[in-house]
């Protein structure tokens, strides 16, 4: 069982990964609806907590979205009704070449610009990467550390 004080540097972490991500995902001007933001959250777990991605766009802003299909198929929302969202959100004026039409084709013929450029965006491997994880994982472990020597000298007579 995770004491408070661990609880709080593994949610101090979370916290502190979840205003980054926001950060960088503003810098980049990838913000059209909010969702992503929104949906963002820290919650409380048997290991402490975890940050979730409620909206599910993690993986598209990091990588964008590889060529597919027009035959949607996945139960959720269509290529072409997100795109129209998207659109709106974004305050797109919409023009002969350039509508939620042409660019759902686009997309389901290339891919999004992300995924064509290749490698990510940087909207979460600039926050969560082995660097960024060492240093949490050097303070987790040291502070548990103390813990378990300290609750271990308790027990022991000598």
């Amino acid at each position: 069982m995770l004491s408070d004080k661990n609880k709080k540097i593994i949610h101090d972490f979370l916290n502190t990964s979840k205003e980054n991500i926001i950060k960088d995902h503003l810098s980049l001007n990838q913000k059209a609806s909010g969702k992503f933001i929104a949906g963002l959250a820290v919650v409380d777990n048997e290991n402490g907590g975890q940050l979730i991605d409620g909206a599910g766009y993690s993986y598209f802003l990091e990588y964008g979205r590889k060529p597919t299909g027009s035959g949607g198929g996945g139960g959720g929302m269509s290529l072409l009704d997100s795109i129209k969202i998207w659109f709106a959100a974004k305050g797109l004026t919409i023009t002969k070449g350039f509508n939620p039409y042409s660019v759902t084709k686009s997309i389901h013929a290339k891919g999004t610009v992300q995924h064509r450029k290749g490698g990510n965006s940087g909207v979460i491997t600039n926050t969560v990467n082995d660097s960024v994880l060492n240093k949490f994982f050097e303070k987790f472990a040291t502070e548990y550390h103390t813990e378990a020597y300290s609750e271990v000298s308790k027990t022991l007579t000598i």
